[in-house]
């Protein structure tokens, strides 16, 4: 596909054919008119002038040509390299999913994992309330204990058990006694 420069050489190389064209039928008719020799050396002239304007379009034209083939072939290596870098980007790119679909895995888990430390951190902050009650609930053990011993050191220091524990004292002679006149042949009551 010839570019701009290539289709203005081509012009401006018909461009020459056509003006030599017009001299030369030109010189042809007043060659007719003149003397033989001295218009013939300037149309050989003219047409060696226009032979090298051609020679020199030719050139340009196969420069240019050169030039656009040279072109047109860095353009496709250059496609070509873009081609392989695109196909090397879609690897990366593929390369890259697969690892974020994998952190992405990765990342809810550990979302999972912290909601369920931030469940175990309230948890362990509701201990501290859990605490102070089982503190309380100690504290009043303490108490009762302390409330227990009291009331076993008041039962045992009382009258009516120290009385409660004399009376198998006082009953057993008691008992003794009364066993013997109820075992006592006629005895009397």
């Amino acid at each position: 596909m010839p570019n701009a420069d290539s289709q203005d050489f081509q012009a401006e190389l018909e461009g020459h054919r056509i003006a030599v064209a017009e001299t030369f039928q030109r010189l042809t008719g007043e060659l007719a008119t003149s003397s033989p020799g001295a218009e013939l050396d300037a149309v050989r002239t003219l047409l060696t002038e226009s032979e090298q304007r051609e020679t020199r379009l030719v050139e340009r034209i196969a420069t240019k040509t050169i030039e656009h083939q040279a072109l047109r072939a860095r353009g496709e290596l250059e496609r070509y390299r873009l081609q392989l870098q695109i196909a090397e980007l879609e690897k990366l790119l593929a390369l890259r999913d697969t690892e974020m679909r994998r952190l992405k895995s990765v990342l809810e888990a550990l979302m999972s994992e912290h909601a369920e430390c931030s469940r175990n951190l309230r948890a362990a902050a509701a201990a501290p309330e859990l605490e102070a009650e089982l503190q309380q609930l100690k504290v009043q053990l303490d108490r009762s204990e302390l409330e227990a011993a009291q009331l076993r050191r008041e039962i045992e220091g009382s009258f009516a058990l120290k009385l409660a524990r004399s009376v198998p004292w006082l009953l057993g002679p008691l008992r003794a006694l009364i066993g013997k006149r109820t075992q006592a042949p006629g005895g009397g009551s």
